[in-house]
């Protein structure tokens, strides 16, 4: 399984590598639409809409109000920042919060699209005004920030972070996790992108700790379903929504973060 993963995991690096620095922007977008199509599937699969036909109507809808959303761009971020506090009372407060999220899926279909489109909203500015580097450099934070969060946990997780929800996460490991975002943070944004270092420990610190909100709301997600993985679309992965749940929700705090401070909206 090991092995699998880590064979997997190269080969998306590597894709992804192919998709932000070699691929012509209608591939980019034609790519980030079917990723997209297929993250909303995978989330009315964890709010139990059963019926193909229908998650095949609510994966399309979401992608038709992908447009609306880039239009109204400031607004789909704020809604992501309020949604990411309206997770954290959920997740701080599971299992009882689990009764709203119970009310019907209506309200766990809402939750998918303050979920998935500002996600796509962020991904695509700051791939088209900041530049395919910043783009990869803010998933890295995420990435850094998981990775961190896996070994410390590993090595010296004690005193669980949010047993009802996910059992093996640590405070330990977010500690670690959030440290080793700040690192990237520095090295990438402060180095590379001459942003300053107060700035980057912000952006790497707030990223950091959003993403971790994500992996626990997708917990949370899985939990109530009862299922392991949000689909099985990477081998020794699950779905997709399992390997870019902090992802879809650290870009627009990047995002935001990065308007917030001030930073140059444009690096070219």
């Amino acid at each position: 399984m090991l092995k699998q993963r880590v064979f997997t995991g190269a080969g998306l690096i590597i894709f992804a590598l192919l998709l932000f620095f070699v691929a012509p922007k209608p591939v980019f977008a034609v790519v980030v639409l079917a990723v997209i199509f297929w993250s909303a599937w995978e989330w009315a699969n964890l709010s139990a809409l059963l019926s193909k036909k229908t998650r095949f109507f609510y994966s399309a809808g979401v992608l038709i109000l992908v447009f609306p959303a880039l239009k109204w761009s400031q607004l789909s971020l704020l809604l992501a920042l309020l949604w990411w506090c309206i997770a954290l009372l959920a997740v701080v407060s599971y299992p009882r919060s689990a009764t709203c999220w119970a009310k019907g899926v209506t309200v766990r279909l809402v939750a998918g699209l303050f979920i998935l489109l500002p996600a796509v909203v962020a991904l695509l500015t700051i791939y088209n005004y900041l530049g395919a580097g910043l783009l990869l450099s803010a998933m890295a934070l995420v990435w850094a920030a998981d990775i961190g969060a896996y070994f410390t946990g590993r090595a010296l997780g004690r005193r669980k972070l949010a047993l009802a929800v996910s059992p093996g996460k640590s405070w330990e490991g977010l500690a670690g996790g959030v440290m080793c975002s700040m690192m990237i943070g520095v090295a990438l944004l402060h180095c590379v992108f001459k942003i300053s270092v107060v700035a980057s420990l912000i952006i790497a610190v707030c990223v950091s700790l959003v993403s971790v909100l994500g992996d626990l709301t997708e917990s949370m997600a899985k939990r109530e379903r009862g299922i392991k993985d949000s689909g099985h679309f990477l081998p020794g992965h699950g779905g997709i929504l399992d390997r870019l749940d902090g992802v879809v929700a650290g870009l627009p705090i990047f995002l935001l973060l990065w308007q917030w401070l001030s930073l140059p909206l444009s690096m070219s």
